[in-house]
């Protein structure tokens, strides 16, 4: 029996059996103001930008402590919620790669007037749950986040409401988006993104693991068998 136990164990972590969904937070905390963002979440996720100004970065901002005159972005924020207060968001740097920032950091974080888009491209396909979003319209901006699957094809998009403007946020939750593989944060001109959300979908069990487990304990059985007999 112990034989058996260990074989289905084994068959389960190598097969990858799960049940339920992972729900997973990126929110940024733990890392520098002023860190390039590209490949910290590897694991999960991988970042790229491209932006309507320089060749610039996406990169974390300390809303505690706002740098680059954007007191814009400083907490708390205010919105349906209520205060929010959210620690480290990520912005588009107004700074360039290679001019005013280094190959990891840009110092002081200072946000992109001019917008531009992060790209978040997932490990695998996920079921898209929200995201927190701050100053991003006053007028003259605006924010949308557009989703697409493996294949590239537009699942969705989701649009934050006109009056999201200086110190203030629009929270996102329960979207319950399937089969994302890449999400597109275009901002046409300042703003910062938090609490990315999702659900890692869930692992298939093999349909051959069920006879693999039964081979196995057949083959217990009759090896006890076996040696009683001898």
């Amino acid at each position: 029996m112990r034989a058996l136990l260990s074989a289905f164990a084994a068959s389960a972590a190598l097969y990858g059996v799960a049940n339920a969904a992972v729900t997973t937070t990126i929110d940024f905390e733990g890392l520098t103001a002023g860190t390039i963002v590209d490949n910290e979440f590897g694991p999960l996720a991988t970042f790229s930008t491209v932006s309507n100004g320089s060749n610039n970065a996406a990169v974390v901002f300390n809303t505690n402590a706002p740098s680059g005159n954007d007191s814009d972005l400083a907490a708390p924020f205010s919105g349906a919620g209520g205060p929010l207060s959210p620690g480290n968001i990520l912005i588009i740097s107004e700074d360039a790669r290679g001019v005013s920032c280094n190959a990891f950091t840009c110092t002081p974080a200072d946000d992109e007037a001019s917008g531009g888009e992060i790209t978040v491209t997932f490990s695998r396909e996920v079921t898209f749950q929200g995201l927190n979003v701050f100053d991003v319209s006053d007028g003259r901006a605006s924010f949308t986040a557009s989703f697409f699957d493996l294949n590239d094809a537009f699942i969705t998009s989701i649009s934050a409401a006109d009056n999201v403007g200086d110190q203030e946020y629009q929270a996102f939750a329960n979207l319950n988006i399937a089969g994302v593989f890449k999400a597109v944060l275009t901002f046409t001109g300042s703003g910062a993104v938090d609490d990315l959300t999702f659900d890692v979908a869930e692992v298939p069990i093999p349909g051959a693991l069920p006879l693999l487990l039964t081979g196995l304990g057949l083959g217990g059985l009759i090896s006890r068998k076996r040696k009683k007999a001898a």
